[in-house]
């Protein structure tokens, strides 16, 4: 996506598409790692796809996601107007062929999705709820419904807490052994 810009690149190699506009989300399914600003959109939508980002950040929310992405070791940061190609080009072959990072990735990609079945099971409960009540809840079912979906949110709590707890000891067992490996 170049905007309006389309004119400042004639000279592209056969396998790079540019438009004014792409439906983002279904280019990042199907593409290997992606190069982005940052921006909420794009930094979660590259988590819920399970790719890695090299994150060029300029704004905002795109500094702090930068920083998400190369401390939780799903991506990296790269200065916006400072880089050179070779720092480019190692960046993006770290997110094809770093194995772990790829791991962490399908991990977040498949906790997300869990995450989301679990508040669509939550949200069908309640309209069923609701519907076996023609939307008249009285207090007692009211607060009963809200204990049970309380609970499914706590139990869903808890696995994202274990898995953000899984992530961060293979982050820390990488960083242990690249410094064995750096001290060999």
């Amino acid at each position: 996506n170049v905007g309006e810009h389309m004119d400042a690149y004639p000279d592209l190699p056969d396998n790079v598409l540019i438009s004014n506009w792409f439906p983002q989300p279904s280019v990042i399914a199907q593409v290997d790692a992606v190069i982005h600003h940052g921006g909420n959109n794009s930094f979660t939508e590259c988590l819920f796809f399970g790719k890695p980002a090299i994150v060029m950040s300029y704004v905002w929310d795109g500094h702090d996601n930068a920083m998400r992405a190369e401390e939780s070791g799903h991506g990296f940061k790269l200065d916006r107007y400072d880089w050179s190609e070779a720092q480019l080009a190692e960046k993006l072959a770290a997110c094809l062929n770093d194995e772990a990072m790829r791991q962490r990735l399908q991990h977040s990609e498949k906790a997300i999705e869990q995450a989301s079945v679990l508040v669509q099971e939550r949200d069908k409960r309640l309209l069923d709820h609701q519907a076996q009540h023609n939307g008249n809840l009285d207090d007692e079912q009211l607060v009963s419904a809200l204990a049970e979906l309380q609970n499914q949110f706590n139990v869903s709590e808890q696995q994202c807490a274990e898995l953000r707890a899984e992530q961060a000891e293979d982050q820390r067992r990488q960083n242990a052994n690249q410094a064995l490996a750096q001290q060999i």
